[in-house]
C-alpha cells in the first residue's frame, strides 16, 4: 500500500475507534449502578456442550443483550416441550397430545414480558385478549382481568401456567387440573420442587381451574395466561447458542408462572432490581453481569454498536481507491 493508503485505513479504524468509545460512554452514563446480589437465586449457566444438556423441558434461555433491536430483546424463555431426535432419545416419545409434532422441534414461552393493549397501552387481560362474547361469562368473572402474557411471535392458542402446593393432600387438585410439570434442572437431577414446596404446571383444564379457584383450593395470582409462543426447528436452537444468541440456565420453576425471582436474602445495601432478565444474566457471571446493566436502557438501534467491519456502502467505495 501506498501512503495514502495507509493513511486512509488509519483515518477509518480510528473513526470506529472513537465509534465505540462513544458507544460505551452512551451506554455507561445511561445504565443502572449494579447492586452486589442482584444475581437470581439458584439461578446459573448451563454447559453449552452437548446440546442435550439444555435441550429439555425446565431450562431458561436468556437473550444475549446485542440482541437489543430484536423481537426477543431482553427475553427469558422457558423451555417447555422438546422433541428428542433419534440419537438424543433412543425411542420413539409419545407427541400426539404435546405441542411439537416433529422429532428435534422446542418449543417454549417468554416468560418476562406482558401483552400490551395498543390502544390504551396498558396490560391487556384475558377479556381483552379474546372478542366480545367469546369468552364465557364464568371465566370472564373469574379470570378476565387477569394479565395476559406475550409467549412468543408464533400464533397459538391460549396456554397457562400454573402452581400448586406440592403436599399430599393436593394431589386431588393437581390430577384434576392436569398439565405437564415443568422440572427444575440441577447437577445431575430432575426434581418439579427442588428449590421450593410448590409445583409449577404447563397447562392444564381452564374450567376445572376456574372451579378450583370458585371452591378455594386454588388462588387466581397461582395461574397465569399466554398467548403466542416460541418455536425451534429440529437444530435452529442448538444454532442460535453456538451463535451466542441465548445463554441457557437453569433456575426455579416459579419463575415462569409470573417472570420473577427470589434474590439471596440480605439486610444491608440497596435492593436488587425486580427484573428477571438482568437477574438471570447476572447470576450466569461477572462479565455477563456488566454487560447487562451496560445494555439495560439501551432498547434502540444504534450505528455506533455495529461490528467494527460493519462499513457503510460509501466506505467500500472509497476502498477501491486504495489498491
Amino acid at each position: 500500500f501506498d501512503d495514502a493508503s495507509r493513511r486512509q485505513v488509519a483515518f477509518v479504524a480510528l473513526r470506529e475507534l472513537n465509534k465505540k468509545l462513544s458507544f460505551f460512554e452512551k451506554l455507561h452514563r445511561n445504565s443502572p449502578e449494579p447492586v452486589r446480589l442482584q444475581a437470581a437465586w439458584q439461578a446459573s449457566s448451563l454447559p453449552f456442550h452437548p446440546p442435550a444438556s439444555y435441550l429439555r423441558p425446565g431450562v431458561f434461555l436468556v437473550s444475549h443483550p446485542y440482541m437489543n433491536d430484536s423481537f426477543f430483546s431482553k427475553t427469558v424463555i422457558c423451555i417447555l416441550e422438546h422433541a428428542a431426535l433419534d440419537q438424543e432419545r433412543g425411542q420413539d416419545p409419545d407427541l400426539s397430545s404435546r405441542q411439537v409434532k416433529i422429532p428435534g422441534q422446542t418449543y417454549g414461552l417468554i416468560v418476562n414480558r406482558a401483552s400490551v393493549n395498543s390502544k390504551t397501552g396498558k396490560n391487556r387481560t384475558l377479556k381483552e385478549a379474546f372478542q366480545e362474547n367469546m369468552l364465557p361469562t364464568r371465566l370472564a368473572d373469574i379470570f378476565g382481568d387477569s394479565i395476559v402474557r406475550e409467549g412468543g411471535p408464533v400464533h397459538t392458542s391460549l396456554q397457562m401456567i400454573h402452581t400448586l402446593p406440592s403436599f399430599s393432600q393436593e394431589e386431588e387438585v393437581a390430577s384434576s387440573l392436569g398439565g405437564t410439570v415443568i422440572p427444575a434442572i440441577a447437577e445431575g437431577e430432575n426434581s418439579p420442587a427442588l428449590y421450593s414446596d410448590r409445583a409449577t404446571y404447563f397447562q392444564g383444564n381452564i374450567f376445572k381451574a376456574m372451579t378450583a379457584v370458585e371452591d378455594g383450593n386454588l388462588d387466581r395470582d397461582d395461574i397465569s395466561f399466554y398467548i403466542g409462543a416460541s418455536t425451534w426447528s429440529p437444530g435452529q436452537l442448538a444454532s442460535e447458542i453456538a451463535q451466542g444468541y441465548w445463554i441457557p440456565c437453569r433456575g426455579p420453576p416459579e419463575m415462569a408462572l409470573h417472570g420473577i425471582c427470589e434474590h439471596e436474602p440480605t439486610l444491608e445495601g440497596r435492593r436488587p432490581l425486580a427484573d428477571l432478565w438482568l437477574s438471570m444474566m447476572s447470576a450466569c457471571g461477572e462479565d455477563e453481569a456488566q454487560l447487562a446493566h451496560l445494555f439495560y436502557h439501551h432498547d434502540q438501534w444504534d450505528e455506533n454498536g455495529l461490528p467494527c467491519d460493519a462499513f457503510e456502502e460509501d466506505d467500500d467505495e472509497s476502498g477501491d481507491d486504495w489498491e
